[in-house]
């Protein structure tokens, strides 16, 4: 936690209805009296809040295993620090000035030594459901097997984990998710997680796209290799608000070597929600740019695609794809007919 946080504003930050900023992240809230349904994408409900009597909103997932304030809330789910958690939801707060924010008299607040997430062995079964899922997600064997040997997907019981490491190679951060659709948590983030520590596929170098999840990453792998192209390095970043894993030393490494990055967007159930995300993924690309001399540009599949890349993915090969063979020979074929015609443009 900053010395540089006011406590003023610490305070605000927690009582900050946190609606917009949930729907901006992808999630549908429904109030229920006093408390407020947060639903995933498949409207399954991952958080309830509730406000207390204070004026504090109090959130916890269906499990009760991770609960806390607007604070937790926001660094739970876009895996910012503290510092740019509170700063979210202050900027959610007209009737507290920006400006007051800051405050270098304050002392340290403590702060709780984050134990890394532990990760239980495997079983073959669990291995097997896992794949299973993945497949049934578009995915194909060489690309699970590939994901597998880096490290980047690995299994537990009841579910397909995404993991993040630090440069020096340990585990930092870990999502689950769950491979039963009737799961009540479709996903979640292990205990201790830090999520500025996203998932990387590693690929060429020169290319770099950033994702929000790790079925995405997967997905955008097969595109490329059906496509006849070098699969690019692929970043997770977990959601569309997530900025923190920029500021990691072997995340910068990457971008500083890339020739274009690409952020990749995905379709929002309605236009208030598509244009804050958009703003947040925009934002994300403004802060990329100050990281690396590369192309910086933005894509978002057709409506007619799915919400994402991995939905995306799924309908390129039901509806089918034109060969790279075909296409190169097209290309080849419309630049002799130019050549044989003099007509260029």
């Amino acid at each position: 936690m900053s010395s540089s946080i006011h406590k003023d504003a610490i305070k605000a930050a927690t009582m900050v209805n946190p609606t917009h900023f949930l729907e901006a992240s992808g999630f549908k809230v429904r109030k229920e009296g006093r408390h407020y349904s947060v639903r995933d994408s498949l409207q399954k409900e991952v958080y309830r809040l509730t406000k207390k009597e204070d004026g504090r909103f109090l959130f916890c997932d269906k499990t009760g295993t991770v609960g806390g304030d607007n604070i937790k809330l926001v660094m739970t789910v876009s895996g910012v620090s503290f510092t740019d958690a509170v700063k979210t939801l202050v900027k959610a707060d007209i009737s507290f000035p920006s400006a007051a924010i800051h405050s270098n008299s304050l002392a340290d607040q403590p702060t709780e030594q984050r134990q890394p997430p532990r990760v239980p062995p495997a079983s073959s079964h669990d291995q097997l459901v896992g794949r299973e899922y993945l497949s049934s997600r578009g995915i194909s064997e060489s690309t699970i097997a590939y994901a597998e040997s880096c490290n980047m997907v690995r299994y537990c019981n009841g579910g397909v984990l995404f993991c993040g490491y630090s440069k020096e190679g340990t585990i930092e951060n870990v999502t689950k998710r769950a491979t039963n659709p009737n799961d009540p948590v479709q996903k979640r983030d292990f205990k201790g997680s830090d999520k500025s520590f996203p998932a990387v596929l590693n690929g060429i170098s020169q290319k770099v796209w950033i994702v929000e999840g790790g079925t995405d990453a997967l997905a955008l792998r097969d595109i490329a290799l059906r496509q006849g192209d070098a699969p690019p390095t692929i970043i997770v970043s977990g959601g569309a608000n997530a900025v923190s894993f920029l500021q990691r030393p072997h995340i910068k490494e990457i971008l500083s070597q890339a020739e274009k990055v690409t952020i990749a967007h995905e379709n929002e159930k309605n236009l208030e929600t598509q244009a804050r995300t958009d703003a947040a993924h925009h934002k994300q690309g403004e802060l990329i740019k100050k990281l690396t001399n590369a192309k910086v540009v933005h894509w978002k599949p057709h409506d007619y695609m799915g919400k994402d890349i991995a939905e995306a993915n799924q309908y390129m090969q039901i509806k089918g794809e034109t060969p790279f063979s075909q296409r190169l020979q097209r290309a080849q074929r419309l630049q002799a007919l130019k050549v044989q015609t003099g007509y260029d443009r």
